[in-house]
């Protein structure tokens, strides 16, 4: 998650605000094969005007002809 304060639209990363997927997708991966991850214990201080955004992304390692990951993602964000 990222967020930013000036109307420059200049995003920074939020630290902590991260998810590691498990399983990790290695190999041959098996149609049908989900992956989640949670974080939770995060205070983020949020206040009037302040945009976040959330980033989706994957990373490869090693050798690879077909580097395609086709699903969805969903978060939950509590600002209390």
């Amino acid at each position: 998650m990222y967020s930013f304060t000036t109307p420059d639209n200049i995003f920074t990363p939020i630290p902590g605000a991260s998810v590691t997927l498990a399983p990790a997708l290695i190999g041959v991966v098996a149609l049908g094969t989900i992956s989640n991850g949670i974080t939770t214990r995060l205070s983020i201080p949020v206040t009037a005007k302040i945009r976040l955004l959330l980033v989706f992304s994957a990373t490869f390692v090693g050798l690879s002809l077909i580097k395609t990951i086709t699903g969805y993602a969903s978060e939950g964000v509590r600002i209390s």
